[in-house]
């Protein structure tokens, strides 16, 4: 059961400076709120500290971080960020002959996440999101109302869960 993980493509990727990644941390981070956040780029020359300090008092005014959030908690999240960012880079799976269930958000991708997933040559543009290619088994693609960032979250989350019984069930195990 895959709940909407999309694949890379294997190979050279080209290197992602810091300032990049947070500020597409920082967009993701706003996108959480439904993308009702304006997008506003982290600017020119400000120091690291002064990032995290940006990133803060503007996800804490749009209401995404709660009031009082610290610099401290932020970078937390910016660094399980970077280690997802290697993960999804560094995986490599062997093939297989299993069957799989895919559960694909149906949303576009945001516009905003774009530029990361061209970065890291996503598979999201592919219907089983690259999974397809690993496996000689069926892939079966359940599609679920939202995009990537709110699928586990109200309301999408109960067709999730209920997505995940069928198939479930479907699969008699």
């Amino acid at each position: 059961m895959l709940i909407d993980p999309i694949f890379v493509k294997q190979g050279e990727r080209p290197d992602v400076a810091d300032h990049s990644l947070l500020e597409w941390f920082f967009w993701e981070l706003l996108w959480t709120e439904g993308g009702a956040a304006p997008v506003i780029s982290l600017p020119d020359g400000l120091e690291e500290e002064e990032k995290f300090g940006f990133i803060v008092e503007h996800a804490t005014r749009a209401g995404v971080l709660p009031t009082g959030s610290s610099r401290t908690t932020v970078r937390r999240l910016f660094r399980m960020f970077q280690a997802h960012w290697r993960a999804i880079l560094s995986y490599q799976p062997g093939s297989g002959d299993e069957d799989l269930a895919l559960l694909r958000a149906t949303a576009e991708l945001p516009e905003i996440l774009r530029p990361m997933h061209r970065a890291a040559q996503s598979l999201h543009e592919d219907p089983t999101h690259g999974w397809g290619a690993l496996t000689t088994g069926h892939v079966e693609v359940v599609d679920v109302p939202g995009d990537h960032l709110v699928l586990l979250e109200g309301p999408h989350v109960n067709v999730v869960a209920r997505r995940v019984a069928e198939a479930i069930e479907r699969s008699g195990k």
